[in-house]
């Protein structure tokens, strides 16, 4: 397990590295307004992937950790035939409101929108996980990445259209696809099992409409900047890219760990979860601060003096760390062992604090406010977390 953990950490570092060089050749060769339309498709397609049902993830990954392997292969045909249900209906709905409208902002929906065929695909990542192949995931990423990015520095050298880059994308995702969902079909156990996926089939929909609730809000910051400034939404990215690539980073090492606890049940979940949590929590929190107090320094070498005024984003948001890995890890312990109702709850109820901090904050600060916005919603979702999952391991001590 420690190998795999290193390996892990090796490589998700390097594809980190290699996601920021690309970012900061972007940001150099790139307009501030281009770099922002870049970002706008990004977040459509976040938006997009939303229509593959995404939430069925938790309910595979679930499955496959208690040994039921045969489920993969139902939810992943079902939930993938109703996306592309979807994606001709969508195609056809934008076109015809393009070919009346003609606007920008619809044109680059539209791109985004054909990456929906592939999204769909992306359920092999569940299964991987659930089998703790986590180092060949982070391999895997890291090849894609790596592939991406040159295709796509070629493309922009011939052309000088940044456009181009989404071409490279799909066809180097539409190869890691390809080869996720060969590897996990080898890794999953086959057997004849008289199963009703009914109940799993309800929970998967009932949680990827959730997802639509959860994840579309939670992309809301970038669309609504993108809406009114592609250059506000340039210096807006650039401000939450390295706090939230960390954040991304240090969820993955959490998974990992947690992952792993899972397999050996709720009560060795709990002693780790004990033994970990409070000394995790305090580091996270310094590292925040030094990531915040050394913007200015890493800004101006990684990319340009241009994108400066995006420090006071980055020292919000930089906070926000260590109160989403706490949540996250408390979170998993109470939808694999006990149940999901409770993350649904959460899920709408942090997303409305959100909400309202977003309605009361960014009319009178703008991007500051939606940044402080993001990390109320973080606090509220660790303290709700926290006293849950020590709420119900108080009662199962009492019983």
């Amino acid at each position: 397990m420690k190998r795999e953990v290193t390996l892990t950490v090796f490589f998700n570092l390097v594809t980190v590295l290699f996601a920021f060089f690309f970012v900061s050749y972007l940001t150099k060769h790139l307009t501030a307004e281009d770099f922002g339309k870049y970002q706008l498709i990004l977040t459509y397609i976040s938006f997009v992937g939303l229509l593959s049902f995404t939430n069925f993830n938790i309910v595979i990954n679930r499955s496959v950790l208690k040994g039921r392997d045969y489920v993969f292969r139902i939810l992943f045909l079902n939930s993938y035939k109703y996306s592309i249900v979807l994606f001709f209906i969508f195609i056809f709905v934008v076109g015809v409101f393009q070919y009346f409208i003609q606007n920008e902002k619809l044109e680059l929906f539209y791109i985004a929108l054909l990456f929906l065929p592939l999204l769909g695909l992306e359920k092999y990542e569940s299964v991987l996980n659930a089998k703790q192949k986590f180092a060949k995931i982070r391999l895997l990423s890291l090849v894609s990445l790596t592939f991406h990015i040159g295709l796509s520095l070629i493309l922009i050298q011939l052309t000088g259209q940044y456009l181009y880059i989404f071409l490279s994308l799909f066809i180097i995702k539409l190869i890691t696809v390809c080869v996720g969902l060969f590897y996990a079909n080898k890794l999953l156990i086959k057997e004849e099992v008289d199963y009703d996926p009914k109940d799993d089939l309800k929970e998967g929909y009932r949680l990827s409409l959730l997802s639509f609730y959860n994840i579309g809000i939670g992309h809301l910051d970038k669309l609504i900047i993108g809406f009114i400034d592609y250059k506000l939404l340039a210096i807006y990215a650039i401000g939450i890219l390295i706090p939230m690539k960390i954040k991304d980073q240090l969820k993955l090492v959490v998974n990992i760990m947690i992952q792993s606890w899972a397999k050996n049940g709720d009560k060795v979940y709990q002693t780790q979860l004990k033994k970990f949590h409070n000394l995790t929590f305090l580091l996270t929190f310094v590292l925040a601060f030094f990531v915040a107090y050394s913007s200015p320094f890493y800004i101006s070498i990684l990319f340009t003096e241009e994108y400066l005024n995006s420090q006071s984003v980055i020292w919000i948001i930089s906070f926000s760390i260590p109160f989403v890995l706490s949540a996250f890890a408390h979170e998993t312990f109470i939808v694999v062992f006990h149940n999901t109702i409770f993350y649904q709850k959460v899920t709408y109820s942090k997303q409305f604090v959100y909400l309202v901090a977003l309605a009361i904050l960014a009319q009178d600060f703008g991007v500051m406010g939606i940044a402080f916005s993001i990390l109320i919603r973080s606090i509220y979702d660790f303290f709700i977390n926290y006293i849950y999952y020590h709420k119900y391991k108080n009662k199962q001590v009492s019983a």
